[in-house]
């Protein structure tokens, strides 16, 4: 074979054995700096760190070695791209050792499991390693070991690249002292797990618009100015470090638009964060935001969050003033780090659970293994004294194939007392609420799904002044379960149950507020113009857009749309509810005001006024009864202030 020859140890093989070819350059390359240096002495010791070989010019094996564990993940190499086909991680049964056969577990793409043997064994300063699969993995060998040579790449488990993208006016990350040594954004993640690539030169982006970015704003920059390649998944983070956002109190976001290549990018709202923090500790909260962003980017989760259940945590990933003991008590014992479970994760998880542009956010439950889980702190209990309701539409918990799932939410006070709530406690983006949605199926219901919205805020529920609810009030707020990370929760015609719970955090001993299940029914299409409308409804594209309200970066969706909606309503007098529902998100879209980036240029994209008047015209107390109460009355208030002022200069309802 040209360019390549087989790679036999020492010793007679195994006549069972397949050679496989490795490429001449890795067997006559020199070792990786340090390499030699960092061998032992003794045959059953393995080098740490970062290991890679070939077992044929078409495919990789890259492995990860702790005093604990071994994992690696195997690639296909494809025109000059690497494909992920599988990932590998030794059985817990002790130390890792070279030459002891090691069993190992396996899932491929396709969700497939299998187990497996490993074995590695020295060869200078190399590893000649052997991996058999006893069950049926995407493309590859069943109990027919496969043999690569591996060579030392890095002392870190992971490789990563990072790119921060800055708003021209905001101060640089901070680089902060730690126990007498610098500790930096970078610091930190090499701390953690990574090798990490800072892409070189300074990227500006402009200052934020008046009233600070939205975070449909955030999705058009990150695919405007990003450097990095966002189709395909691959560790490569994009960070906006921007002064602040046009929501109160937002620190952070880690945007997420359900496509098929999810958590890509967040942003971090620096004078959010300044202006609600005490100057001495603004520049660890500053640091410390950036990392928790990040690792909500690699699928790492709030440690408070009810199914995590460790508020005790001083993780990077906990909020100050969610910690048991208390915003002051977090700071003062607070060091720069990640809990077990969550480094075991990114040194060891799963490639398309951790990998950007893989599983979507929330999927991995690496807290929840025999090794690594943990108990909530506190047992959760029905919270009396608070009634939690989903609200239908005004015409009746009906909808159409395709049509918009949006629901009302109502919180009423029946404690006997005032209390004080945070503003955002309504808000599933927040993490308070969750939603979980089954499908009625003959006589047994398909398992609920919680829905994942498109986008992860992170908000510092303790600055600013909470909300007063007297006693007997109600809070109400809206919910869009159109589009999710998972997708589409309601693409297919049948009765649905969905069900909301509602936690309160700590100061309620982890108590929660449950809703009645609402239970709503999809049709099937009446006609073959509503047959044909669900190709274009049920793309992701046209999914996020709806999600988000519009998107300069969805354009084709956005016309795709608009398309949709005329032909559905065409001559009718009563507009259809997909195409009522489709104008009132493209409604916001046209009236709002996007900064470009062309051709070395920023520019500001003005609002599309004919287009916007043209979807709020159809948007009237007649027309809006497909809504639930809350959206309907929000919608009409919004088109009321559009025809008193030329803008919008509010939020989106």
């Amino acid at each position: 074979m040209s360019g390549t020859e087989p790679s036999r140890p020492t010793g007679d093989p195994d006549e069972n054995l397949v050679w496989v070819a490795v490429p001449r350059r890795v067997l006559t390359g020199a070792p990786a700096p340090g390499a030699a240096d960092a061998a032992t002495d003794s045959q059953t010791a393995l080098l740490r760190g970062r290991l890679s070989g070939y077992h044929s010019d078409h495919s990789r094996i890259e492995l990860r070695v702790d005093q604990a564990t071994i994992s690696g993940d195997i690639f296909l190499r494809v025109n000059a791209e690497e494909i992920w086909v599988a990932s590998f991680r030794s059985v817990p049964n002790g130390a890792p050792g070279a030459g002891q056969e090691i069993a190992v577990t396996a899932q491929d793409r396709l969700r497939a499991v299998a187990t497996g043997q490993l074995l590695l064994e020295p060869n200078g300063a190399e590893y000649v390693l052997t991996l058999t699969f006893e069950g049926k993995l995407d493309g590859l060998p069943v109990l027919t070991p496969i043999r690569a040579l591996m060579q030392h790449v890095g002392a870190a488990p992971r490789h990563l690249n990072l790119e921060v993208l800055s708003e021209i006016s905001v101060p640089a990350l901070p680089v902060l002292d730690r126990n007498g040594c610098e500790m930096g954004l970078i610091d930190a993640l090499t701390d953690a797990a990574f090798e990490v690539t800072s892409l070189e030169g300074r990227v500006d982006l402009p200052e934020a618009p008046e009233g600070g970015w939205s975070e449909k704003q955030l999705h058009t920059l990150m695919n405007d100015f990003a450097r990095s390649d966002l189709v395909r998944p691959g560790f490569a983070i994009r960070l906006l470090w921007l002064s602040r956002s046009n929501r109160e109190n937002l620190q952070g976001v880690m945007f997420d638009t359900g496509d098929d290549l999810p958590r890509q990018g967040a942003a971090v709202f620096a004078s959010a964060i300044t202006d609600t923090t005490a100057p001495a500790l603004a520049d660890r909260k500053l640091l410390q935001t950036a990392i928790h962003e990040i690792g909500h980017v690699l699928n790492l989760t709030h440690r408070f969050d009810r199914q995590v259940g460790r508020a005790d945590s001083l993780s990077f990933m906990n909020y100050d003033w969610q910690y048991a003991g208390g915003s002051s008590a977090f700071w003062r014992k607070f060091n720069y780090c990640f809990d077990d479970d969550e480094l075991s994760f990114l040194h060891h998880g799963h490639y398309h659970s951790l990998v950007p542009g893989g599983d979507v956010f929330g999927s991995a439950h690496y807290w929840s293994g025999l090794a690594m889980g943990y108990s909530p702190i506190l047992p959760e209990m029905r919270l009396p004294g608070w009634r939690l309701e989903l609200l239908p539409p005004v015409s009746g918990p009906t909808f159409q194939l395709g049509q918009p799932v949006l629901l009302g939410l109502l919180l009423t006070n029946e404690t006997g007392a005032e209390s004080l709530l945070p503003r955002d406690v309504l808000d599933p983006k927040a993490g308070s609420l969750e939603v979980w949605i089954s499908r009625e199926s003959g006589t047994r219901d398909d398992p609920a799904a919680a829905f994942r919205p498109v986008t992860h805020r992170c908000v510092h529920q303790s600055a600013g002044e909470p909300l007063k609810l007297a006693d007997g009030a109600a809070l109400e707020d809206n919910l869009n379960l159109t589009y999710g990370l998972s997708g589409f929760p309601f693409s297919e015609p049948g009765t649905y149950r969905i069900t909301a719970y509602l936690h309160l955090g700590t100061e309620h001993a982890g108590s929660i507020a449950r809703s009645e299940v609402l239970r709503i029914r999809v049709m099937s299409p009446e006609s073959k113009v509503e047959d044909r409308a669900a190709l274009t409804l049920f793309e992701p594209t046209a999914g996020a857009c709806i999600a988000l309200g519009g998107s300069a970066a969805y354009e084709t969706a956005v016309s795709d749309l608009m398309e949709t909606a005329a032909r559905l309503t065409g001559r009718k007098k009563a507009p259809h509810p997909v195409s009522v529902g489709i104008w009132r998100a493209l409604g916001f879209h046209f009236d709002r005001q996007y900064l470009r980036f062309d051709r070395g240029r920023f520019y500001e994209a003005a609002p599309q006024e004919k287009e916007a008047e043209i979807c709020r015209r159809q948007l009237t107390s007649e027309t809006l009864d497909c809504l639930d109460p809350v959206t309907r009355q929000a919608t009409l208030k919004w088109t009321a202030q559009v025809r008193e002022a030329s803008k919008d200069y509010g939020q989106d309802p």
